[in-house]
């Protein structure tokens, strides 16, 4: 029964311990959340011009720093507004059209999951009785015919 106890306590001690312990992934800097984001707009838009890229970059940058000093939802939503903003000044037109798609039609690979349990539609009432036959045109009724002016 001692050991028991004592392998219980031991138990509750060593999880206490480790749910303590530090987050070990640093948190990255805004310069490398400004890069990370840069490339892959890059990437996705295929973007070569080095100004364009650089343009793209320095504002990421901007938006990155912003976002490490106040980080409320508002805030975020502005942000977002106001990269979108910029980025139409910045991309061609053929660009910003396919940034836009990109945001609306995010990456198929990856399926959007409904969050929660989606309500199944409910199947039509069968009718009593019995079922006509797959080559049902003898039961149906003839249209009336339009009444002659």
């Amino acid at each position: 029964m001692n050991r028991f106890v004592v392998s219980v306590i031991g138990l509750i001690v060593y999880c206490a311990a480790w749910s303590q312990v530090p987050d070990s992934s640093p948190q990255r800097t805004p310069e490398e959340v400004a890069l990370t984001q840069t490339e892959r707009l890059c990437r996705e838009l295929s973007i070569n011009d080095s100004l364009q890229r650089d343009t793209i970059y320095r504002m990421h940058l901007k938006y990155a720093r912003q976002r490490f000093v106040s980080n409320t939802r508002l805030e975020n939503l502005q942000r977002m507004q106001a990269t979108i903003d910029e980025l139409r000044g910045i991309l061609t037109e053929k660009q910003f059209h396919q940034f836009i798609n990109r945001q609306v039609n995010p990456d198929p690979r990856r399926p959007q999951q409904p969050y929660g349990r989606m309500p199944q539609a409910k199947k039509a009432a069968r009718p009593a009785g019995p079922m006509p036959p797959a080559d049902a045109r003898e039961y149906r009724q003839p249209m009336p015919s339009q009444p002659q002016q």
